[in-house]
């Protein structure tokens, strides 16, 4: 694994091995408790070097790369004038118990509230919030413990049900009313990151269509337009990448893709070439991407695309240096809201940012208490 030196732009790269015959998310959790101290730092339950890390899992031979990323994202509203929201899971410990908490933003009112506290036993937290149903869609350890499911909290009734029983690891999850969009890792089979839907009614998980070898590493849904995007690679042209990085153990980009859904299918829009997208986001006909020529390049930066057209977006190198990887939350004509990751000696801090586009100004719409994290940040209904 290759991270950076606490309080330092130095990175070090450190071989960490896990020899038993468990999943490959217990792995990572397993060697992150420890293995964080090669790198001057001591594990918590909120520590994260995100946008900084690489991780390679490997028993007699190499199995595959798994890129740590923070958070996840999502946005939009049902019309343009309707009420919106963002919905953040923040976790932190408190009295030695791992927790979640799901805030809501309201846009407009600027107001900011918890909506509810639960335990955080998944890998990666991720959380959900739909203020019209009062739910809340989360990810936590499934109740046979063989990896993170979908659950869904009813905040009227305090009941919560496990929805799904087929994952290990999950990166995003989308509500598009009828169905959940996921993103994730499913049991008994490869560990590449492939799209499915959920089915509310029928309670059923259907996979959908995009080219075998695949890997999401970033996804994002406008509930404004209902327009659902993926970004990903082919894990083969990673794997040569991996093989083939340099002396500092960075890797050159490669070609990665961009897929719209389209009715029930997905259909490849836009090729970017040599890169590696960290981000995405939409707004109307504009694919917005943060990305690196290198894995570890930074700072990233910040295109639009229309038309399989790409310009630069015109935000600062300095501000774009602060972002968490996986950042950019929601984008419209005037602001473009993201999650900043700083380290300082005091540890590492969280923030939901904004950024106006006219005057080119930041305001800091949420600051995490120390010694906790954003995990996500996305818009909901």
């Amino acid at each position: 694994m290759k991270a950076h030196k606490k309080n330092s732009d130095e990175y070090l790269t450190h071989s960490m091995y896990k020899r038993d015959v468990g999943g490959l998310p217990n792995a990572i959790v397993d060697i992150w408790k420890t293995g964080v101290e090669y790198w001057g730092y001591k594990y918590s339950s909120s520590l994260s070097l995100a946008g900084k890390t690489k991780m390679f899992m490997m028993t007699n031979k190499l199995l595959c790369f798994v890129s740590i990323m923070l958070v996840f994202l999502l946005f939009g509203c049902s019309t343009e004038n309707a009420t919106k929201y963002i919905s953040i899971t923040k976790t932190y410990e408190e009295n030695k118990e791992l927790k979640t908490d799901i805030l809501l933003h309201d846009i407009q009112t600027k107001d900011l509230k918890k909506v509810k506290t639960i335990p955080y036993t998944s890998q990666y937290p991720l959380t959900l919030y739909n203020a019209q149903d009062d739910k809340i869609y989360y990810t936590a350890l499934s109740k046979d413990k063989k990896g993170d499911e979908i659950y869904e909290l009813n905040c009227k009734s305090n009941k919560s049900s496990q929805l799904t029983n087929f994952f290990i690891a999950i990166n995003n999850i989308f509500d598009l009313g009828d169905r959940l969009f996921i993103a994730g890792v499913k049991r008994n089979g490869n560990t590449l990151v492939k799209p499915y839907f959920y089915y509310k009614d029928e309670q059923i998980i259907k996979e959908l269509f995009v080219k075998k070898d695949f890997n999401i590493c970033c996804a994002s849904y406008n509930t404004t337009t209902n327009d659902l995007y993926l970004a990903g690679y082919l894990s083969k042209d990673e794997e040569i990448a991996f093989e083939n990085q340099d002396e500092n153990g960075d890797s050159k980009g490669i070609d990665n893709y961009i897929y719209k859904l389209c009715g029930k299918d997905f259909k490849k829009i836009a090729v970017k070439e040599n890169c590696y997208i960290k981000s995405i986001v939409s707004y109307q006909e504009n694919i917005m991407i943060k990305w690196g020529a290198t894995y570890f390049d930074s700072p990233s930066k910040i295109s639009l695309i229309k038309d399989n057209k790409e310009e630069t977006y015109p935000i600062s190198r300095k501000i774009i240096k602060r972002m968490a990887q996986d950042s950019l939350v929601y984008l419209d004509s005037d602001y473009l809201y993201y999650i900043n990751s700083t380290d300082d000696s005091g540890g590492e801090k969280y923030e939901l940012c904004r950024y106006s586009i006219k005057d080119k100004s930041v305001t800091v719409i949420y600051r995490a208490p120390n010694n906790s994290a954003i995990n996500n940040a996305q818009m909901t209904k």
